[in-house]
């Protein structure tokens, strides 16, 4: 696993969404390199993790 974000024991289960617990993703593919680019993010459009992959040729 890379990446885990998960309620405190505090704030409990089911939790709304505008408690922080909002993610999307954003893709990004250079023309150049053809390298692929994925962004986790948060709803206060915070990077919360990042990896770049290669682009693999058959």
């Amino acid at each position: 696993m890379k990446f885990v974000k998960v309620p405190t024991k505090e704030q409990g289960a089911n939790l709304p969404p505008s408690m922080g617990l909002q993610f999307f993703d954003i893709v990004e593919i250079d023309g150049a390199t053809e390298q692929l680019k994925v962004r986790l993010m948060d709803s206060g459009d915070t990077e919360l993790y990042s990896v770049t992959l290669d682009p693999k040729f058959a």
